[in-house]
């Protein structure tokens, strides 16, 4: 697996599709469920819909890596900023936190995406 992280438009996508030639029809978006991909983009909002669903998004991400370990997943930074008043909020962020950590620990590669430029960080 390889995970590309950054905040929010800073052209992960851009940076996937550049340097793995990864075609758009091949990138799932993270809320959407199905079809073939070799990528999925916005992650975090994968994570959010697991929430909902009363999922541990841990363990969803263990299952997603043993089905497809060549997987490429972007995700936005959610945990930088002012801490949400909202426990909802609150828990959201840290499930996101909680998951890229595992997902950094399992990846092959780890990018860090400013401005479309990607820096390996792992």
């Amino acid at each position: 697996m390889i995970l590309f992280v950054g905040g929010a438009f800073q052209g992960k996508k851009d940076c996937v599709q550049g340097m793995f030639g990864v075609p758009e029809e091949r990138i799932l978006n993270g809320a959407e469920e199905g079809r073939d991909f070799a990528a999925i983009d916005h992650y975090h909002l994968r994570i959010r819909k697991q929430m909902e669903q009363g999922l541990d998004p841990v363990g969803e991400l263990e299952t997603l890596l043993q089905k497809n370990p060549e997987v490429i997943l972007l995700c936005d930074e959610v945990g930088q900023g002012i801490v949400p008043m909202e426990k909802a909020d609150r828990d959201y962020r840290e499930a996101v936190g909680r998951t890229m950590c595992v997902a950094a620990q399992k990846a092959t590669e780890v990018y860090r995406v400013i401005c479309g430029i990607a820096q390996r960080i792992k």
